[in-house]
């Protein structure tokens, strides 16, 4: 297992790094996911064994959970029907490459320890448009956060437009007699 703590809403996917040494396996993977600590499960995937690849992340998906925003979550992996030589192995670090959780083997925290995982949020694309423009005004005067950004991009992709509209017809009118437009700098693109 693994603790860890979720950074964003709506948590719908972990991805952890499994390998099966280039054996044909025949047990399924179960996947839980708790709020650590707890008792129950929140959710619980099966992996089928031919869908996992050996050396490569595995996603494990389900429905979001709309209020994981700083929660504790603890990922088990469990095959129950597993015997020698006809398991999944789980990339392990020997590291403490996330100091915010710790891995667990047989329910006992390894100190110093990570399992290779990451963790995938659904974010509806308004969420995505906004968080992307947030950070790329993160450090600017405020002229250049939030709507007034949206709004000068949208100008300058305007601009952008109204500059290729203006020179591609000029090349398509070569024939006709052609009304001279005013120079518009490029330096305002």
């Amino acid at each position: 297992g693994q603790t860890f703590r979720a950074t964003e809403p709506n948590l719908d996917s972990v991805e952890i790094m499994l390998a099966t040494y280039q054996r044909t396996n025949t047990s399924p993977l179960l996947f839980s996911l708790y709020e650590y600590p707890a008792e129950a499960p929140l959710r619980t995937v099966v992996a089928e064994p031919d869908s996992i690849s050996d050396n490569k992340y595995h996603t494990f998906e389900f429905a979001p959970i709309p209020d994981s925003a700083g929660k504790a979550f603890l990922l088990t992996l469990e095959s129950p029907e597993a015997v020698l030589g006809d398991a999944f192995t789980a990339w392990l670090g020997r590291c403490d490459c996330y100091p915010e959780g710790t891995a667990l083997l047989n329910g006992e925290e390894q100190p110093r320890r990570d399992l290779a995982f990451r963790v995938g949020y659904h974010n509806e694309v308004t969420s995505v448009l906004s968080e992307l423009i947030n950070r790329m005004s993160q450090y600017k005067p405020w002229f250049f956060k939030g709507v007034p950004l949206a709004t000068l991009g949208l100008l300058s992709l305007a601009l952008a437009l109204l500059a290729v509209g203006s020179f591609t017809s000029s090349l398509l009118r070569r024939g006709e007699r052609q009304v001279e437009w005013p120079w518009i700098p490029a330096a305002s693109l």
